[in-house]
């Protein structure tokens, strides 16, 4: 375990001596099993000191100096690299944060919320925030054993209500992710747009950008359509045509990699398949501006009908056309959002995904298109301009006296 100090800032004489307006005006914990670096926590963590609260992170990870933590003190524990056993450190994560003292438990775990409401109990005035990045019911529903579908729904919606409701205040990545909000309780929506200040900005217009390349940028998986899209090259190597496929190497697991390992060399290799190495979030922008187009192909699986992949946000901001499956709420994205440029195809169907290409190589997109797009989408949907002025509100909300 390694401890990072780093409130307050020092100033030029290497003292910490802040002003009136740096002093805190309450503590937040914040104990997850994200890894070290994720972006959600990262942008979170920001808003938070932008909003004058003093934060302590307890993650999972290694220690990298080169990750920027503004203020943040932070507690590192080693990753087991293992969903369920990432789940089975909560208790240990428990443990450090009832050690840091803090007035505000900010948590981004669903099974972290009992161990909040603990951490509440053994202090007056302690708050509880639920920041929910996933449709919990659809998640935990198709994991309920019982026959009905029906009956694992009504089962999951009770489970994550009564989880959630004893939180103090929410933060929801998308409506409709909490049945039972509370209007006596702070709701506020902050969507997972990017960053721009992590992506980083300074690369629209790019000079490097080509109509026939190509991207995946998100995580390589059997239920993110990663096998459509290996057949739609190797069907659109057969046709000849004159495209390049970057899949930027990113997996959960050693599993998801050997079976994306297999389904290239089940499909022979494609050769507009090229596999790129993944890059710091504050390369990702200059990587993205190098690119025509960018694929979602997320699959019909658990909560995935309901979800806007954050990979969507991150090709909008950029300017590239998207081409995403047809599942309802990236479709909807796609055809109503201002700014966005892109088109739906039939998820699961490699022919379709491979007309939807042809399609945009045919009439592709217009720079000065391109530009106007990025310069709206960078207003539209970025965290800086959506979603900090959320935590702002807070912060006026419980602590605006001090």
């Amino acid at each position: 375990m390694t401890q990072v100090d780093r409130w307050p800032r020092p100033d030029r004489r290497g003292t910490a001596s802040p002003s009136r307006g740096d002093t805190p005006i309450a503590s937040v914990i914040m104990a997850t099993v994200h890894p070290r670096g994720d972006q959600r926590v990262l942008k979170t963590i920001r808003s938070l000191e932008a909003a004058r609260f003093a934060v302590t992170v307890i993650w999972l990870g290694e220690q990298d100096a080169t990750l920027d933590l503004g203020a943040a003190r932070e507690e590192v524990l080693p990753n087991p690299n293992r969903t369920l056993a990432r789940v089975a450190t909560t208790p240990r994560l428990f443990w450090r944060a009832l050690r840091a003292r803090g007035d505000v438990f900010y948590c981004h775990d669903f099974y972290m919320l009992p161990f909040a409401y603990i951490w509440r109990r053994f202090g007056r005035r302690r708050r509880v925030v639920f920041d929910s990045h996933e449709f919990y019911e659809d998640l935990y529903a198709s994991k309920i054993p019982l026959r009905s579908p029906r009956l694992r729904a009504k089962v999951a919606r009770w489970l994550v209500e009564r989880t959630v409701a004893p939180a103090d205040a929410f933060f929801l990545v998308a409506d409709g992710m909490i049945t039972d909000s509370r209007p006596e309780k702070p709701v506020y929506l902050t969507p997972n747009f990017p960053s721009r200040s992590l992506l980083g900005k300074e690369t629209q217009g790019s000079s490097e950008r080509e109509v026939r390349r190509m991207i995946h940028s998100g995580t390589i998986s059997s239920s993110y359509g990663l096998e459509d899209l290996v057949m739609a090259a190797r069907l659109a190597e057969d046709k000849g045509l004159d495209v390049e496929i970057h899949v930027v190497e990113r997996y959960l697991n050693s599993a998801d990699e050997q079976w994306f390992k297999d389904v290239l060399h089940k499909h022979g290799h494609p050769a507009p398949i090229r596999l790129v190495a993944p890059v710091k979030a504050s390369e990702m922008g200059r990587l993205l501006a190098r690119y025509g187009a960018g694929f979602s192909l997320i699959r019909h699986v658990g909560q995935n009908p309901r979800a806007v992949p954050t990979k969507l946000y991150e090709y909008a901001l950029y300017g590239l056309h998207i081409i995403g499956s047809d599942l309802p709420a990236q479709a909807e994205f796609l055809r109503t959002q201002p700014g966005v440029l892109g088109r739906s195809y039939a998820a699961g169907d490699s022919s379709s995904l491979l007309a939807a290409i042809e399609d945009y190589l045919d009439h592709g997109v217009d720079n000065d298109v391109r530009d106007r797009a990025s310069a709206l989408t960078f207003n539209t949907l970025s965290w800086e301009a959506t979603c900090e002025p959320s935590f702002r509100e807070l912060a006026e909300l419980w602590y605006g006296d001090r």
